[in-house]
């Protein structure tokens, strides 16, 4: 999908993520809305400066490159502890790292000191990062979708130049998310068609640097689980995966993202699903075409019987998990179950049947130690 060459064999790995990875396995994921970049547009060299003081107040480097904090432990050492040690070490986490960190600018133009300090540790430590700022065209942002997207590109690669600064070869992804304001009720709307269109255009920028990039898809304005909700969900998914965009985030969420929804997470995993399918294609072949197939069953034949159909009837042809198939007479014996009745069923299903590998005696006595530790430091930061 990115022809660029990328910044490291790490960084490769991760931007060959195929598109919903992620949220095909029912797992879903959402980013904060704390969201700053700084002055990029009117001098990124005073914002530099601002960055270089807080790393040297906050920390030292010794000759390995890895950092250790003076004085107050933050958030991000602690997490990041916490995930080194389930990786099994520092070393496996960035050869297979499965956690983004999100330093998530303030729109327009502000970098704060938390967002800052989160590009600075992903950097030292290897670990993957997605800038994301948000903007709200009209509001935080021009109205104007080209506008909002030039404003955001800047937000956001201020981010990876800052990154690229502390650790040139760092994995990073331009990202940016934009939330569409509501003039009329003056709320974001994650539902309308303007955001998958300005993701789109960001998503060719990103790719023009070789660069992965987010979106935001599978969530929807609607508060349960109904025809919007599933109408904006399908919208957003299939034109956030034809426009090529590579971690699509915040599937299930509802009410203008203010909420997360199992079921809504279930449906989208089935339009998911079909999307991934969609975005596949055909292969054109000797074999696909299947032109001796044709000939061999002649006029009024069927195909059911042949051996090409078995061979390839499985990848070829897309199943639901959710949606429904069944005639109409076995639906209405079976009780007439509405979509929903079919996503609760499978959530039934899946919590009965799911047994996640159990962490190890060792480390989870380990993550206990940080945790306790965690706690008293952030209770003097009170």
């Amino acid at each position: 999908m990115f022809e660029g060459s990328g910044f490291t064999p790490c960084f490769q790995k991760w931007r060959s993520t195929a598109v919903y990875e992620v949220n095909d396995a029912l797992v879903g994921h959402g980013a904060q809305r704390e969201m700053r970049c700084h002055m990029f547009l009117r001098s990124s060299s005073h914002g530099l400066s601002i960055i270089r003081r807080q790393r040297k107040k906050r920390f030292q480097r010794d000759n390995a490159g890895a950092e250790s904090t003076i004085g107050l432990i933050s958030n991000h050492h602690i997490e990041l502890h916490i995930v080194v040690v389930v990786a099994g070490g520092a070393d496996k986490l960035r050869e297979k790292p499965f956690i983004v960190l999100y330093p998530e600018p303030i729109s327009p133009l502000i970098m704060p000191k938390e967002p800052a300090e989160r590009i600075l540790i992903a950097a030292d430590r290897g670990v993957p990062q997605m800038m994301g700022p948000a903007i709200q065209p009209g509001a935080t942002g021009p109205v104007t979708m080209a506008g909002s997207v030039a404003q955001g590109v800047a937000e956001s690669m201020f981010c990876v130049v800052v990154a690229q600064l502390r650790r040139p070869g760092c994995p990073v992804g331009l990202g940016c998310n934009f939330g569409i304001l509501d003039m009329a009720k003056a709320l974001m709307s994650v539902g309308s068609p303007e955001m998958s269109l300005a993701l789109a255009a960001q998503a060719e920028v990103a790719q023009s640097l070789g660069l992965p990039s987010w979106g935001l898809a599978g969530a929807t304005d609607s508060k349960c689980l109904d025809a919007q909700s599933g109408a904006e969900a399908a919208y957003h998914i299939l034109a956030q995966g034809l426009s090529g965009l590579n971690m699509i985030h915040d599937v299930g969420y509802v009410d203008m993202s203010m909420a997360c929804s199992v079921e809504q997470l279930v449906m989208s995993n089935d339009i998911i699903g079909m999307a991934k399918r969609f975005l596949t294609g055909m292969e054109v072949s000797d074999e696909h075409l299947a032109l001796d197939v044709i000939a061999k069953v002649g006029p009024g034949g069927h195909y059911l019987q042949e051996a090409h159909t078995m061979k390839h009837f499985k990848k070829e042809l897309w199943r639901p998990r959710v949606f429904t198939r069944t005639p109409f007479e076995q639906w209405k014996e079976k009780g007439s179950k509405t979509t929903e009745d079919l996503v609760r069923e499978e959530i039934k299903h899946i919590l009965g049947t799911h047994h996640p590998e159990k962490i190890k005696a060792g480390v989870l006595t380990e993550l206990d130690r940080i945790k306790e530790t965690g706690e008293k430091e952030l209770l003097k930061m009170n």
